[in-house]
């Protein structure tokens, strides 16, 4: 005989609505150990990422950034290497150029970032001598981006 099986969103379904009828809430929707402060936390920094990042684009097309690499839709991907990696305390992270979100998510300021593409003496990584975000961010645990594609994977597997 077939047994009738809850999925684990039916159940989370089920319990929400059986709160809100009663006016107390049993049961929290949001993983164990996670707060909404952090929700708005994450959410900010891949709005402010997003937003850099759309901003450096319209600058590269009025010809006042040389170069864009945008990290657009990666935001979320590049929050979470960073959380996982602070978490654990004792992982290096090897970003690839377009890595824009890792950068600000791990603390790198909008001015910060302007002038590290417009290649002004404020970049915090070279002056403005490098290419755009060139620098290791070792408070961080994030290495030397590369602009080669893929090169990350060598040089992670070197240092594990």
């Amino acid at each position: 005989m077939p047994r009738n099986r809850t999925t684990s969103a039916q159940a989370s379904k089920s319990t929400t609505q059986e709160s809100r009828a009663n006016g107390t809430r049993t049961k929290s929707p949001l993983p164990k150990g996670l707060k909404t402060s952090d929700l708005v936390d994450y959410y900010t920094r891949m709005v402010q990422a997003r937003s850099l990042d759309e901003r450096i684009w319209a600058l590269n097309r009025q010809g006042k950034v040389p170069i864009a690499a945008s990290s657009q839709g990666h935001e979320a991907a590049e929050l979470g290497s960073l959380l996982a990696a602070e978490k654990d305390g004792d992982c290096f992270l090897f970003p690839y150029y377009r890595d824009l979100a890792l950068k600000v998510a791990a603390g790198l300021t909008p001015v910060q970032t302007m002038m590290s593409f417009m290649g002004k003496a404020g970049d915090p990584y070279s002056g403005g001598r490098q290419f755009p975000l060139q620098g290791a961010d070792l408070p961080h645990n994030i290495i030397q981006i590369s602009n080669v594609v893929a090169a990350g994977l060598t040089q992670s597997v070197g240092y594990a």
